[in-house]
């Protein structure tokens, strides 16, 4: 009689009323029925249920024992789907009440569809049950698969993934099950999911792949909701398969809907996908930009927002209403639930795009400091440190900080690329670290051989910046001989004259270059051609203003080019007119310091005007001539103090520092 009622129950409140009235007399069959209900009804998670659900947990549990294999499955299946609230000690005490009897019966009398169903259900719950998985997992290789439907295989694939729960051999079966069935029932749900499942678990099986994007394709995403598309395209992004026509599909489902049932995770999920694919869709990008616009990213967590500026980013597709959207969001919300890896990809996403965001970027710094930089990893170091670099930002605090943690951390879990970009950029940002840069010329010496010829060419030119001698690193020909084994690039060769200067500025007795690597540095340095700029003309006019002759674009013996030169006081006088990009904030970049030094250790007296002392003379010309009289006056006058420095210009800009 109980039975028939919970049958006929039309509602979780009848449901529950029933359990709690008779809740002494029910058998596991009632139970295993009341779960399944509740959990097709929904709604048990509310406040006014609870302490109903909670009697029948209890019950339930007293009950496991007494439960053959549909009963387990049942009773797991139905609790997954409730997803109760505050009732964790009791839901988890059933779990592992199931997971017990289950493993202890060894799964006997478990059907195709009960194995998937309990592991669906585990997985769903976040509920580890290692013991039972392994079980099932044993349990459908023996059976061959045989009576696993399409919806059974991708179930039991997402429950694995989803649990984190490696069975090399269960994947493997289930992929030769799919791809001999050739797919035919799997609805798109089935496809996304099974593919996601593979890519999750980091599980190779490319015939299975192959199969998912030709059905996908053949079926023209027509049931394809928005999560599958973004799915879909994460997966194969995430295990690396190519497949151009299926993503070319998705692309065009997806703009054809207008992205208008597209969650925040599905719109940052595929653009993450299609650039980490390489795979170009720009009309797709623009139409997530618009769409992330368009939605003013209320409901996008950290990592969406650093995932989707990541992928407009690497994708090299300009999206400065999105950027700026990012950015406002991202500073608004105070950075506190940024993990690690989104603080460092969003600073590195508006390096490498070239996008202003001088508050982000402060917000990012702020908050990297004041984690103490504890779960940054050796990657998460280098690239926030080469971001602010490359976005011309000043950020003394977090630098110093990245660099005690890599210091502390001895830098053996860096790898080459890793060690040579940090050193690049702390000398790009013009910020003196010699115990940060001891550490990693110690480190690089036994792994020369590892580093790439970019590798090789940064770290030079870092050291030279840093005026860092590093004996370690560059007293043996090993470092020499591997740049003229492997150096080719005109920009490499570029780096690798200015460290060639270094060593001649320094009087330092280490290997030199080859002379023929060297004269190929000398070239290909002096080949760059200088371009100049609206700032510079504006100078070179108040210079013939005070009836001077300048010469402009002046190549020196190094092979630097000046912007302009005068003779001034019986001598020539270099200038150099310094735009933004000459700055860290208002510390020369690296490459501005070095220039400056290399020029004045080869005895040229040099006036540098930085951009901001210019433009606030506005459009006054007789302040721009006084301020030009002056200043060519106080270099002549100084030009023997300023050689008697030349070794010093990194260390007098930076004297303050640590």
């Amino acid at each position: 009689m109980l039975s028939g009622q919970i049958s006929h129950a039309g509602s979780t409140h009848e449901l529950l009323r029933l359990s709690s009235a008779h809740n002494a007399s029910l058998n596991h069959i009632h139970a295993a029925n009341l779960w399944n209900k509740l959990g097709k009804q929904g709604g048990a998670s509310g406040p006014s249920h609870k302490e109903d659900v909670r009697r029948l947990l209890r019950r339930t549990v007293e009950l496991v024992d007494s439960c053959e294999a549909r009963n387990l499955s049942n009773v797991a299946h139905g609790l997954a789907k409730c997803r109760l609230v505050g009732l964790g000690v009791e839901t988890g005490a059933l779990f592992a009440a199931v997971a017990k009897a289950a493993v202890r019966g060894r799964l006997g009398g478990f059907e195709p569809q009960n194995l998937a169903n309990t592991a669906w259900a585990f997985a769903s719950a976040g509920h580890a049950a290692p013991a039972l998985l392994d079980a099932i997992a044993a349990a459908a290789v023996r059976s061959g698969l045989r009576d696993f439907n399409p919806q059974a295989l991708a179930n039991t694939a997402w429950a694995f993934a989803t649990a984190g729960h490696a069975a090399p051999a269960l994947l493997d079966a289930i992929a030769a099950a799919a791809v001999r069935s050739g797919l035919r029932d799997f609805n798109p749900q089935g496809l996304a999911n099974t593919a996601w499942a593979f890519a999750s678990a980091g599980h190779a099986a490319p015939a299975l792949l192959d199969a998912i994007a030709a059905a996908a394709v053949r079926s023209g995403l027509r049931d394809f909701n928005p999560q599958a598309l973004a799915n879909t395209a994460w997966a194969f992004a995430t295990a690396g398969h190519p497949a151009p026509a299926l993503l070319d599909a998705i692309a065009a489902a997806a703009v054809r809907s207008g992205l208008r049932d597209f969650k925040p995770q599905a719109l940052a999920n595929t653009a993450w996908a299609f650039a980490t694919a390489g795979h170009a869709a720009p009309a797709l990008l623009d139409a997530i930009a618009a769409a992330v616009v368009r939605g003013g990213l209320r409901d996008f967590k950290p990592q969406e927002l650093a995932n989707t500026a990541w992928a407009f980013a690497s994708a090299g597709h300009a999206a400065p209403a999105l950027l700026d959207a990012i950015a406002a969001a991202a500073v608004r919300g105070g950075l506190r639930d940024f993990d690690p890896q989104a603080l460092t990809n969003t600073a590195w996403a508006f390096a490498t795009a070239g996008h202003a965001a001088p508050a982000l970027l402060d917000a990012i710094a702020t908050e990297a400091v004041r984690s103490g930089l504890r779960d940054f990893n050796p990657q998460d170091l280098a690239n926030t440190a080469w971001a602010f670099a490359t976005a011309g930002d000043a950020a003394p605090a977090l630098l110093d900080a990245i660099a005690a943690a890599a210091v502390r951390s001895g830098l053996h879990d860096f790898n080459p690329q890793t060690l040579t970009n940090t050193a690049w950029a702390f000398a790009t940002a013009g910020r003196a670290a010699p115990v940060l840069f001891e550490a990693i010329a110690t480190e690089a010496v036994p792994r020369l051989r590892e580093l790439k010829p970019q590798d090789l060419a940064n770290t030079a030119w870092a050291f030279a910046v840093a005026d860092h001698l590093a004996p370690v690193l560059f007293d043996s020909d090993a470092f020499v001989k591997l740049c003229a084994e492997r150096s080719s690039v005109p920009v490499e060769l570029r780096q690798l004259h200015q460290w060639q200067l270094w060593q001649e500025e320094r009087g330092a007795a280490w290997p030199p270059l080859p002379p023929e690597l060297a004269q190929r540095c000398r070239d290909a340095f002096s080949s760059e051609e200088g371009v100049a700029s609206r700032l510079q003309g504006d100078v070179v006019a108040s210079l013939l203003a005070l009836g001077l002759a300048p010469r402009e674009e002046v190549r020196t013996e190094q092979g630097y080019s000046l912007d302009a030169v005068v003779l001034y006081g019986g001598r020539d006088v270099a200038i150099e007119v310094d735009g933004p990009s000459h700055f860290c904030g208002r510390t020369p970049t690296g490459a501005t310091a070095l220039k400056r030094r290399q020029l004045r250790a080869a005895g040229w007296a040099l006036l540098p005007v930085p951009y901001w002392e210019w433009n606030a003379f506005g459009s006054n010309s007789a302040d721009k001539q006084e301020y030009l009289r002056d200043a060519l006056h106080t270099t002549s006058r100084h030009q023997g103090a300023t050689s008697a420095c030349a070794h010093t210009e990194w260390h007098m800009t930076l004297c303050t520092r640590v």
